[in-house]
């Protein structure tokens, strides 16, 4: 049995990419004029080549996803992550260029996609693959559905980038949401973000909100703590007060 959870693993991705795209704001050009080539400074500091471990840090993350893919998932997982790694490229590539900085330029000429697959197409492909309903992928359809559900609520926008999309990929959001489900999706639930079984992050990368359905839980563990420790305090004062009764008592033994 697989104990494969392809929306956890998307979400370690996704906080790899942000942790990644944050690094990349810390990168400016040194202009000093000492050096031949493009030189980069990180924090201050010289670095030669401070894309490119912004490249090698997102195919270690890659690899780290695909041993849980393969461990986790067995043979199904392998070959699930066979297309898996090809969206989250994908989705990599469109998050950091979503913001101007100083590698951007040099990021779309050769973007992780290019480096990896020799291909520059995932814009159109991954929407040309919802039009279609995945009918290629039927091994593992509703698990790759999910992975791409989680791209384009998290912000991947492909072939539709800089247009007015919001509701073209809302209905590409229910479209996946129905094969996932077997049902069509209210527009609330085709906007969420699904992102594991404890937080879920919304799409301006802030703060995790936690789930709703937790609470409740976490209110009656929260009830049930308070009455424990406002029952421990009233025996500890009963103890406090026994324990001043006997040493009263025998001071005034002593003192007769």
């Amino acid at each position: 049995m697989s104990n494969l959870d392809v929306t956890r693993q998307f979400r370690l991705f996704y906080e790899a990419v942000e942790q990644i795209r944050q690094a990349a704001f810390h990168i400016t050009p040194n202009h000093s004029g000492e050096f031949e080539k493009e030189e980069y400074l990180v924090n201050g500091e010289i670095s030669p080549s401070p894309i490119d471990n912004l490249f090698n840090s997102l195919i270690t993350a890659l690899e780290e996803r695909g041993k849980d893919f393969s461990t986790k998932g067995g043979d199904y997982g392998s070959r699930l992550f066979e297309r898996v790694i090809y969206v989250f490229a994908a989705f990599a590539d469109d998050m950091m260029l979503k913001s101007k900085w100083v590698g951007r330029d040099e990021w779309i000429r050769a973007p992780l996609e290019v480096k990896l697959f020799g291909s520059q197409s995932a814009g159109e492909e991954i929407f040309d693959d919802i039009d279609d309903g995945l009918s290629k992928y039927e091994f593992g359809r509703r698990d790759l559905a999910r992975i791409y559900l989680l791209a384009l609520n998290m912000g991947f926008e492909g072939r539709f980038k800089g247009k007015a999309s919001a509701g073209i990929i809302t209905n590409y959001k229910s479209r996946l949401f129905e094969l996932i489900n077997d049902r069509t999706a209210s527009k609330s639930q085709a906007q969420k973000s699904f992102l594991g079984s404890v937080y879920q992050y919304n799409q301006t990368g802030g703060a995790p909100e936690m789930m709703s359905y937790l609470r409740p839980w976490l209110l009656t563990i929260g009830a049930i703590t308070l009455v424990y420790l406002l029952g421990a305090h009233f025996i500890w004062i009963n103890m406090i007060s026994v324990l001043n009764d006997q040493v009263i008592s025998t001071i005034e033994q002593l003192s007769s």
